[in-house]
């Protein structure tokens, strides 16, 4: 039995193709979140990781495979603990899809940056008033 398997993470290893797993997938959207919540371009972060924007643009799309050593560089200038760009201990990739838009990673950059609590709450109460609106 080969050492993947005694340890249980088989279904982790790249397809006979070397397609990227839904691991990797996972850790390059949130690479992709976390670069846009920090308002920061693929090209300035692959600068600071010695790497092109191509490059940033392979792992964010789950095309190339984040080594350790470049996820935790990444984790570090990004600001996020390594646990950020993996799922949760059960294996299941609970907000897999829910990957910040750059729009909504400005919005969420905007709202951090309020610094009234009044004007917080303003506006918590204006989104909410404007999701409860019915589409025409």
């Amino acid at each position: 039995m080969g050492e993947a398997a005694k340890n249980g993470v088989e279904g982790e290893r790249r397809d006979k193709k070397g397609r990227a797993t839904a691991l990797d997938e996972f850790a390059g959207r949130r690479l992709r979140e976390a670069r846009l919540t920090s308002r920061m371009t693929q090209d300035e972060l692959g600068r600071q990781l010695g790497l092109t924007f191509q490059a940033i643009q392979k792992y964010e799309s789950g095309e190339n495979r984040l080594s350790v050593g470049r996820l935790v560089a990444a984790a570090k200038i990004l600001q996020k603990p390594i646990s950020y760009f993996v799922p949760e201990d059960d294996g299941r990739a609970t907000d897999a899809g829910a990957t910040l838009t750059s729009e909504e990673a400005e919005l969420v950059n905007s709202f951090r940056r309020i610094k009234r609590g009044d004007a917080r709450d303003s506006l918590l109460t204006l989104a909410r008033q404007f999701t409860d609106i019915p589409r025409r």
